[in-house]
């Protein structure tokens, strides 16, 4: 990017970034380039990622629990039952378990305010929006999928598919649900400290309210774009090379040079799976008979062998070139990193947007249409192995088109015009 567009002065940024790897690691992306043009970052994020931030040469904040920490916690909800049921499980589980949590990162986030100039911050982090605005600052939300109301498309998160203009319109107000059960924590911060009167029960927190505020749609038009460019318009995803020294370890490059480029099995950050699904997509990777590389969170009942290598947390940008496919939930990390060195994917989502983003891969044609690991037997799955490679065109094509988008440059032309404007408001 031209430095000729920096405005006159580095300023002060706080970045708040929490969810899942695939939520938090393109705001540590766009950190690190924010940082690099002189500007003093800070990242608030949760324990689970405060090392993958100092990785990419942030100061880092952590608050929050660990997702160990919320999957251990009474009451947490599990994908079964009705829509009804889950929505009254996770409240509770809000309401009583999370919400001390989240009265920290609130504390948190306004100690940091103090110091910062413009915040730029996840849809997750909707708070850090709402003080921003209280607080006079200037803010920058990036949505790394699309969450603006829209009638041709149910939420995202939802997991739902094409259920009719006014059901579609009408599941953008189900996040409501999140200020509902965590409204006791705000009204403990408001009593606490004074700040917090946008933050009020029932409030739709897709739904910024505030003042001097404006959005980044960090994902590739290439899989959503509103017809007719009727709505918010994507710029690209976050792409940048993983922090030094996380090289791929020797064990690993001898299994990956020591024969045909192997499929990689993953199923991401989001925690463990049931042990009969566990076992589904092992004696899938046998009966296919290829060569597999696979995450070590599927490791509970199978064995390593010639064929197939157990790996731990990998990073993605030195492993991907080296594959020929990719087997995966259908997170939003993935999915981005599978596009961006042309391979097809596999997607067997959990939940939420997952189906979203596995239904726009096959769309593209660079994977067959989502299947969840309840339904589908070892047999199909290792038929869909076989397949992947038919595939492959389509993926290839997708990677040459998304390698000329400028997200990143777009992104951080957003976080400085943010702050140009303020300097200009100024008195």
């Amino acid at each position: 990017m031209d430095r000729a567009h920096h405005q006159d002065a580095p300023k002060r940024i706080l970045v708040v970034a929490l969810g899942s790897r695939g939520d938090v690691q393109p705001m540590c992306v766009l950190g690190a380039a924010l940082a690099a043009r002189g500007h003093d970052v800070t990242l608030l994020t949760t324990p689970d990622f405060g090392r993958l931030g100092e990785a990419f040469g942030l100061h880092v904040v952590q608050g929050g629990p660990r997702m160990r920490e919320m999957r251990a916690m009474a009451g947490f909800p599990k994908p079964k039952g009705s829509v009804g049921v889950q929505l009254v499980s996770w409240l509770r589980w809000l309401r009583h378990s999370v919400s001390p949590y989240v009265e920290n990162l609130l504390a948190l986030c306004h100690e940091e305010m103090g110091r910062a100039e413009i915040v730029v911050y996840g849809p997750i982090a909707f708070f850090a929006g709402r003080l921003a605005g209280e607080a006079g600052l200037p803010s920058v939300r990036v949505l790394l999928q699309p969450l603006s109301a829209d009638w041709r498309i149910p939420l995202s998160v939802t997991g739902a598919s094409g259920l009719g203009p006014l059901l579609n319109r009408l599941t953008y107000e189900s996040p409501r649900i999140l200020t509902v059960a965590l409204a006791p924590a705000f009204k403990r911060f408001r009593a606490e400290t004074g700040a917090g009167r946008t933050l009020r029960s029932g409030s739709n927190p897709l739904r910024p309210e505030r003042p001097d505020g404006s959005d980044v749609f960090a994902w590739s038009p290439l899989l959503w774009s509103p017809p007719g460019g009727a709505g918010p318009v994507p710029t690209g995803f976050l792409f940048a090379d993983e922090p030094s020294g996380s090289e791929l370890t020797p064990e690993l490059d001898r299994f990956l040079d020591g024969g045909a480029p192997a499929i990689y099995v993953t199923l991401g950050s989001v925690g463990s799976l049931a042990q009969r699904s566990v076992e589904t997509v092992l004696r899938a990777v046998t009966l296919w008979g290829g060569r597999a590389l696979v995450s070590s969170g599927l490791k509970s009942g199978g064995t390593t062998s010639g064929d197939v290598f157990f790996v731990d947390d990998v990073d993605h940008a030195r492993l991907f070139p080296k594959l020929a496919g990719i087997v995966h939930h259908g997170g939003v990390g993935t999915t981005a990193a599978s596009l961006r060195f042309g391979l097809p994917s596999v997607v067997c989502p959990l939940f939420g947007d997952q189906f979203f983003w596995g239904r726009r891969l096959a769309e593209l044609g660079a994977a067959e249409q989502p299947t969840t690991l309840r339904r589908a037997s070892a047999e199909q799955l290792a038929g869909r192995l076989d397949r992947v490679g038919r595939l492959q065109a389509a993926a290839r094509s997708a990677a040459d088109a998304i390698a000329a988008e400028a997200g990143l440059a777009r992104a951080i032309e957003a976080v400085e015009a943010a702050g140009t404007a303020r300097g200009a408001l100024a008195p």
